[in-house]
């Protein structure tokens, strides 16, 4: 563990020895660098910021504040970087004339019965869980966001002996007052307000996350302003449709990057790695995150795989038995028959069908409703719910073709809703 201090409370706390000058020569130092004044920093600034509406300096309160790249000290050899969420185009940016190499790691195991489970049905920004086309002066929660929070709400009241936190927009926050008011509640924050609750997270044994934390688009411009302020093509802070998506792949590296670390450090709080408390982390956002969405343990889940189990304790079996299901399906081939791809899909005869017409390279030519009625007939009196679950059609189609070959004479109908083939 690093804890940074300042060198006078070092030798206040007796970390660093005083009682020499040979031990205070041993104290770390900065070298300060005579060509490396503040008319240096500026000149670097211009010289690498060519264009004023992407250099990162602004005038506040009577400063002039401005970004420059950093410059190595000649005595550095070698400068290790450590982050939990690091882009190696961020990092060759920030350090422009040097040699730069990333080194992953492998992440830290999770101690036995910690998990994290992930939806991946829905993203889930502020605009989807908060009700924003209201004209009120408190924002609301909308309907997918209360649906969300009733099964949430549910879990915490199935079993009072389990400890519950959550995480999520701070506008939500306020309207979730029914559930603040269970006793094993030990959580209730958001995104940005997470300093000083260590000991609620790690004895919180359900943590939920809920929805995407936001970032300014102020901050957002300064960091991308900074890494990429230099280039010859200008930046475009223009978003898409979606309130989580920039045009510009530069700016949304940064946003994507910054919004993993949020994430991140709240995984981190967990303690998942640490603590034996069968504790699960409960993501609800689709949003990917590589260091914690790519992990093999994170089970991924639906809404569907939730009803399913009933619960969090039969979550990853509901989880597992569908994803058995999906590779089932994924290896059906043309040569699978029509009952395995009923039975693997859960659907009808026509659906197998068609799923079957896919497989073998397209459409099939079509057999005429005639040709299949008088096929299923060759082997004796079908009824009418036999022959409209046999064939691919409307049964009202179905049925008018029925009417047509009576009149024709080319079946006989026995009684009514059943048919056969005349006698010869």
């Amino acid at each position: 563990m690093k804890i940074p201090i300042p060198i006078l409370d070092a030798v206040r706390l007796e970390i660093l020895d005083t009682g020499t000058i040979e031990s205070i020569r041993e104290f770390p130092t900065v070298c300060p660098n005579p060509y490396w004044t503040f008319w240096h920093q500026l000149k670097r600034f211009f010289v690498h910021y060519t264009r004023d509406a992407d250099a990162p300096m602004r005038w506040e309160n009577e400063v002039l504040r401005f970004r420059v790249p950093p410059i190595l000290h000649p005595s550095v050899r070698l400068l290790l970087v450590t982050s939990p969420v690091l882009y190696g185009e961020h990092l060759r940016r920030t350090f422009l004339d040097e040699e730069t190499e990333i080194l992953s790691t492998e992440p830290r195991a999770r101690m036995p019965g910690n998990r994290v489970f992930q939806i991946r049905t829905g993203i889930y920004p502020r605009k989807t869980i908060l009700d924003l086309n209201n004209t009120w002066d408190i924002l609301g929660v909308s309907e997918t966001g209360q649906h969300i929070f009733w099964k949430i709400q549910a879990e915490i009241e199935r079993d009072p002996d389990i400890k519950h936190g959550i995480i999520t927009h701070v506008h939500a926050i306020g309207q979730l007052k029914n559930i603040a008011k269970n006793e094993n509640i030990c959580l209730l924050t958001s995104f940005r307000n997470i300093e000083g609750l260590e000991t609620a997270f790690q004895e919180a044994e359900v943590i939920w996350i809920v929805g995407m934390p936001e970032e300014g688009a102020r901050s957002i411009l300064n960091r991308t302003q900074i890494l990429f302020g230099n280039d010859e093509e200008p930046l475009s802070y223009e978003m898409e449709s979606e309130a989580y998506r920039y045009k510009d792949d530069r700016v949304q590296s940064v946003y994507e990057k910054t919004i993993a670390h949020i994430f991140t450090q709240i995984i981190e709080l967990a303690q998942l790695h640490r603590l034996e408390t069968n504790k699960k982390v409960m993501l609800i956002t689709g949003w990917r995150i590589p260091e914690i969405t790519d992990r093999p343990e994170t089970l991924l889940f639906n809404w569907e795989d939730f009803e399913v189990a009933g619960g969090l304790d039969k979550l990853a079996e509901a989880i597992q038995t569908r994803q058995r299901f999906e590779r089932e399906r994924d290896n059906l081939t043309a040569e699978s028959s029509r009952k395995e791809v009923e039975a693997i899909l859960g659907c009808s005869t026509r659906q197998a069908n068609r799923v079957l017409q896919r497989l073998r390279g397209g459409k099939i030519v079509r057999v005429s409703f005639r040709e299949q009625i008088l096929a299923l007939l060759t082997n004796g009196e079908k009824t009418t719910p036999e022959l409209t679950a046999a064939i691919q059609g409307h049964p009202k189609a179905i049925n008018t073709e029925l009417t047509r070959l009576v009149n024709a004479g080319e079946i006989v109908k026995v009684r009514r809703g059943v048919y056969r083939l005349p006698e010869l």
